[in-house]
């Protein structure tokens, strides 16, 4: 399985390196090569058909349309670009390495579902793993995504409404649990046990232009709370989710209902009920809201101010507060612990675009910083602390505009009674990557992870691995 993996993602890389891809990432060399053509074609031109502008006629026929469309040549730019009257045909490979999908449009079918407000999407990532300290076999595992998402307004049904069904399958053994032993888990797609789920089932409805939404269903908390877009792209979980905030998301979402008010574009603020007990593999009502599991609830205000003369620096600021009703024991060394009725904790996130190369709104290369701090009570919760902390800059490296590199650091630190009890103090972890943007469909994220004191009492871990992302 390993082998085939592997081989099928070197073939990918060396299709696309060779063929087209710094045509996607490096569009200068592009308009290099299409001045390069022009001038051969320039030159290839009798001068006798090279027709002065005071030599055309006043009135064009459409005979004479015809011979000027029959000669149409690229224009050469003084800035060094190119610009033609007609937009250049592409090959078959390059429309396919161009494109969103690695599955192109289905011949028209993706487009004319779209349009009839029908979205289906399906992600696969492969993620060989090892330990470089002690043994050193690698370990893969992957993991599939099937999407489908309806919009009602364009199937002309009602205005603002969205259903979403999410199908998960995940196979393979990750290094965690077998070689590494931390407990922030160092891969975000690692979820300790295969398993193949439908993962999350919910509608949303949008009342007064998307200003509130309420979304109801078998759902993942995480992509509504707590969550950051430049920590996002990290590969260690911690950063997808501060590890003291008990909220049900992969593998395991959980039902519930949320609802979203956004007054304005400067802030929103985010309200959610979950199942606190929720089980992959299972309907999600069977399970829900037991006595022992409770429910857990979420508010969130988020804050999203844009710096700059131009507004072209962006951030977001959150805070957060979550109470969960389930049973929790005492984190002691008597024999006889108590049992709390409940749980509670706060975090904070922010992150901010600091640097920017280019001066456009829309052109996102540049710097970004993130925050993350979570805390829960230590006589009951393992890790009672959590700072994260990192930078992404996108197109740091000249002619790969697209690419983006990250380092991070993730803390989580023990309370006085994990301590007195198991002897440990906390684990760190640091992280480096750059992710290669082949393609619009095609992304290899070498990753290389320092994890410190694993779980608070192992030996440090040096884990190399490489995450392939193909959507279809």
């Amino acid at each position: 399985m390993l082998k085939n993996s592997l081989k099928f993602t070197i073939l990918l890389f060396l299709i696309v390196c060779l063929s087209h891809s710094k045509t996607y990432a490096n569009p200068e060399l592009v308009q290099d090569d299409l001045n390069v053509q022009a001038q051969e074609e320039l030159a290839l031109i009798p001068e006798k058909n090279i027709v002065l502008d005071s030599e055309k006629p006043a009135i064009d026929t459409e005979d004479s349309k015809t011979q000027q469309d029959q000669h149409i040549v690229p224009i050469l730019e003084l800035k060094g670009g190119v610009k033609q009257a007609e937009e250049t045909s592409q090959t078959p490979l390059e429309a396919w390495i161009r494109g969103d999908y690695a599955t192109g449009d289905w011949g028209g079918l993706r487009t004319q579902l779209e349009d009839k407000g029908i979205n289906i999407q399906t992600e696969y990532i492969m993620e060989p793993f090892m330990n470089l300290r002690g043994r050193v076999p690698i370990d893969y595992f992957g993991n599939l995504d099937v999407t489908l998402e309806a919009e009602t307004e364009k199937m002309n049904l009602w205005r603002g409404g969205k259903f979403f069904v999410y199908f998960q399958q995940n196979h393979g053994n990750g290094i965690t649990n077998r070689y590494v032993n931390d407990i922030q888990t160092l891969s975000n797609i690692d979820p300790g046990e295969s398993f193949t789920h439908l993962s999350e089932y919910w509608y949303e409805q949008g009342l007064f232009d998307d200003r509130i939404r309420v979304k109801l269903g078998k759902q993942d908390a995480n992509a509504d709370f707590c969550a950051l877009d430049y920590a996002g792209d990290h590969i260690n979980s911690s950063f997808g989710l501060i590890p003291t905030v008990p909220i049900p998301t992969f593998p395991n979402p959980g039902l519930g209902i949320a609802t979203f008010i956004e007054p304005t574009d400067l802030i929103s603020i985010g309200g959610g009920y979950y199942d606190g007990a929720a089980k992959g593999g299972t309907s999600g009502f069977d399970t829900s809201f037991d006595n022992d599991g409770g429910g857990v609830t979420l508010v969130e205000i988020d804050l999203k101010p844009a710096f700059g003369p131009e507004k072209q620096y962006p951030g977001k600021y959150q805070a957060g507060f979550w109470h969960h009703s389930g049973d929790m024991d005492e984190i002691t060394l008597n024999d006889t612990p108590r049992t709390y009725t409940s749980n509670a904790g706060w975090y904070l996130g922010a992150e901010q675009l600091i640097f920017k190369e280019q001066k456009d709104i829309e052109d996102d290369q540049g710097l970004a910083v993130f925050g993350q701090y979570g805390w829960a009570p230590q006589n009951r919760n393992q890790i009672s602390s959590y700072y994260g902390f990192g930078f992404n800059y996108k197109g740091l490296i000249p002619k790969r505009d697209e690419d983006t590199s990250g380092v991070g650091a993730a803390f989580a630190r023990f309370g006085k009674s994990t301590k007195r009890v198991d002897l440990t103090t906390g684990e760190t972890v640091l992280e480096f990557f750059h992710k290669f943007q082949l393609t619009p469909w095609l992304a290899i994220q070498p990753d290389f992870q320092y994890i410190y004191n694993p779980s608070g009492n192992q030996k440090d871990a040096f884990a190399l691995g490489v995450r392939t992302k193909i959507t279809f």
